[in-house]
C-alpha cells in the first residue's frame, strides 16, 4: 500500500475512512429489508438542524481548494446512485429525462450482484451515452469490513461485472470505505467516487474540505462536492430553500473552475417519488441554467 505514504491520501482520504464497523454491517439481513419510508425517518433523528445547514452557505467553513485541476469535462456531472431494485425499476424515468440534457455527464453507479439487472439494458444505457459505474457488491453495508482474503474475492467477483460494462468508476454505498477496500478500488478501478467535501451530522461538519478531484499514484478520487437528495429531504425545507442551497454551492464551484457534482437516489423514498421527482427535474434545470448552459 505505498499510497499510504502519499500526502495527499495523509490529508484528504485517511481521516475520512471508516475504522469502526457501521451498523449496518453487524447485521444478520440486508439492511434493506427495513422499509425505506422507515429508514428515512432514521435519517432524519441524525441529521442537523436547518440553522446548521443555512450556515453551510454562508462560508463557516474553509474549503481548502488548491488543486485546481482544469478539467476537459461536462461542466455539471450527474450521479445517479441505484441501491436496490427498487431504484432500478425506477431508473428509466431518469434516463429519458436525462438523455434530453446534452450538457450533463451522467454516471448512473449500481451494485454489482445486489439484484437482477438487465444486462441488455446496462448495455442500452451505455449507447443512450451514460456511463454504468460500480456501486459494490450488495449494498449491504459488509464489504469494507471483510477481512482481506474475502474481500478480494468479492471484488474479483466485481471485477466480473466491471468487463461486461467497461467500469472504471467505484462509488462505496454510504460512502464507508476502509484502507482494505481502498487497496482494492485502487487495483481493480480507476476512479473513486466515495468521499464528500463536506458533509455534517449533528452540527459537525466532517469531509475531504477540497471540492476538487485530487490524483494519487494516476488514481482519481473524485469528491461529492453538493448536497445530495439523502440529506435535503431529510430536512424541514421547502423546495425553494433546497434549490437555492444547491445553486449557491454551485456558484462557488463555477467561480473556482470546478466541476459540481450532483447525486441523487432513484429509490421510491427519495428521488424517486413522483412530487420529488419533479424537484429533481427543477434542480437540473436550474443548476444548468445557473452554469449558461
Amino acid at each position: 500500500m505505498q499510497f499510504l505514504n502519499n500526502p495527499d491520501f495523509k490529508k484528504y482520504i485517511l481521516p475520512n475512512l471508516n475504522y469502526k464497523k457501521t451498523v449496518y454491517a453487524y447485521f444478520p439481513f440486508h439492511y434493506h429489508i427495513i422499509p425505506g419510508y422507515f429508514r428515512n425517518f432514521l435519517y432524519k433523528k441524525l441529521n442537523i438542524n436547518n440553522f446548521t445547514l443555512k450556515n453551510l452557505n454562508k462560508n463557516k467553513f474553509k474549503l481548502n481548494n488548491s488543486h485546481l485541476i482544469q478539467n476537459q469535462e461536462n461542466k455539471l456531472i450527474i450521479n445517479i446512485d441505484v441501491d436496490s431494485y427498487n431504484g432500478y425499476k425506477n431508473l428509466d424515468k431518469f434516463s429519458i429525462f436525462l438523455k434530453n440534457q446534452n450538457d450533463c455527464k451522467t454516471i448512473i453507479f449500481i451494485p454489482s450482484n445486489g439484484f437482477n439487472y438487465s444486462e441488455q439494458h446496462l448495455l442500452n444505457l451505455i449507447k443512450d451515452g451514460f456511463e454504468i459505474g460500480c456501486h459494490g457488491y450488495n449494498h449491504n453495508g459488509k464489504l469494507p469490513f471483510y477481512n482481506f482474503q474475502k474481500m478480494e474475492s468479492f471484488f474479483e467477483c466485481i471485477n466480473i461485472y466491471n468487463k461486461k460494462f467497461n467500469i472504471t468508476k467505484f462509488k462505496s454505498p454510504a460512502y464507508i470505505h476502509t484502507l482494505n477496500s481502498i487497496y482494492f478500488t485502487m487495483k481493480y478501478f480507476k476512479e473513486d467516487w466515495s468521499f464528500r467535501d463536506i458533509y455534517f451530522i449533528k452540527n459537525k461538519f466532517f469531509g475531504t474540505f477540497n471540492s476538487n478531484k485530487i490524483v494519487i499514484n494516476n488514481f482519481n478520487f473524485r469528491f461529492i462536492n453538493n448536497l445530495e437528495d439523502v440529506f435535503y429531504l431529510n430536512l424541514n425545507l421547502n423546495k425553494k430553500e433546497i434549490i437555492k442551497i444547491i445553486i449557491d454551492k454551485i456558484l462557488y464551484l463555477k467561480n473556482n473552475n470546478i466541476t459540481p457534482i450532483l447525486t441523487f437516489h432513484p429509490e421510491s423514498h427519495f428521488s424517486g417519488n413522483k412530487k420529488i421527482f419533479e424537484l429533481f427535474k427543477s434542480i437540473i434545470f436550474e443548476s444548468l441554467n445557473c452554469l449558461n448552459i
